[in-house]
């Protein structure tokens, strides 16, 4: 798990588990580990984050939802969604779990695709999610949150749990004035 965590590839992982081996000299002890027995690992690991997730989706009384589609210097792009609520214990703290965090490659970026993407996979952790979601954070795009077709305004249409809030992250704002700032002094 720390290896897929170091952003290692199946193949990358393979080796280094084998180097390690070989260097330690446990090789009666440890079998091999393939490419495919890594990838296996990391769908098992997958698989009891996501269930661990909607387990604590489903019993929470209600959650927000942060977003954010960013493109990296290489013209990557990628979707993280994150939930938010409170523990399940009176007195608990907030707690924040990355939801999703995927490539988009060459997907659509409008809000109604990114919508289309969060909802299948809400379906499927959570059926009631719609009425346990209070609010959704985005980073201000046009395409998160446009008020006709807007990944918010899509929110905020399927929301039936009452009052539903939409924020713009303010660290995104904060982060687009300090650009800004940076340019103007350069210029």
């Amino acid at each position: 798990v720390s290896l897929l965590f170091a952003r290692l590839t199946f193949r990358q992982i393979s080796r280094v588990v084998r180097e390690n081996r070989d260097q330690l000299g446990c090789v009666s002890k440890t079998g091999c580990l393939s490419d495919g027995k890594a990838s296996c690992f990391s769908r098992i690991v997958c698989a009891v984050g996501l269930q661990i997730l909607s387990d604590l989706m489903k019993a929470s009384w209600t959650f927000a939802v942060a977003t954010d589609v960013s493109t990296n210097d290489f013209g990557n792009s990628h979707l993280d969604v994150q939930v938010r609520f409170l523990g399940i214990e009176i007195g608990d703290k907030l707690l924040s779990f990355h939801l999703l965090a995927i490539p988009l490659f060459n997907k659509l970026h409008s809000g109604a695709s990114l919508f289309n993407f969060f909802a299948t996979v809400s379906n499927a952790l959570c059926v009631d999610w719609k009425v346990k979601v209070v609010g959704s954070s985005t980073d201000g795009a046009p395409n998160m949150m446009g008020c006709n077709v807007g990944f918010t305004a899509q929110f905020a249409a399927v929301a039936s749990g009452g009052a539903f809030y939409q924020i713009w992250c303010l660290a995104h704002q904060l982060d687009l004035i300090i650009k800004a700032s940076l340019h103007a002094l350069t210029d």
